[in-house]
């Protein structure tokens, strides 16, 4: 694993969700330690605002996935295979530049009882739209 320090990240406005007493950067480096130090900040920060939107603590969200730069059906593929290591009630933040992974993310889940959300949003280079998805195992 990289072992380097996340950038200009600050607890989020969880309130009541995310305990205090945890290392809140520690947690944060581990959890996007694939994803360049710049990008770090600017997904935490569009993770941490969807979970606030959706009321979800961020322990629920126990895996990541960078899936940009894969081609269809790959994004569908690599999210079938980390959800088999998540438990109930867990999620998994998976990022994807395909256009059409929202088609096939969203139907998986909708055929799997799995509970989809997505967003998009520019890539903090401006350079393509990022498809953000929070896939969440329900009982």
């Amino acid at each position: 694993m990289l072992a380097r320090r996340c950038l200009n990240l600050q607890r989020p406005s969880f309130g009541a969700f995310f305990p205090a007493d945890i290392d809140f950067d520690n947690y944060m480096m581990n959890f996007f330690g694939t994803l360049e130090q710049t990008e770090q900040s600017f997904f935490y920060q569009e993770l941490a605002n969807q979970l606030d939107k959706l009321s979800l603590s961020p322990d629920t969200v126990v895996a990541f996935f960078d899936a940009r730069n894969l081609p269809c059906p790959m994004p569908l593929l690599k999210a079938k295979i980390t959800l088999r290591s998540i438990n109930a009630n867990q999620a998994l933040y998976l990022i994807a530049t395909d256009k059409n992974s929202q088609t096939d993310l969203l139907a998986y889940c909708q055929k799997n009882a799995l509970t989809a959300h997505s967003w998009h949003s520019d890539a903090p280079d401006g350079t393509a739209t990022i498809y953000h998805f929070i896939l969440l195992k329900t009982a």
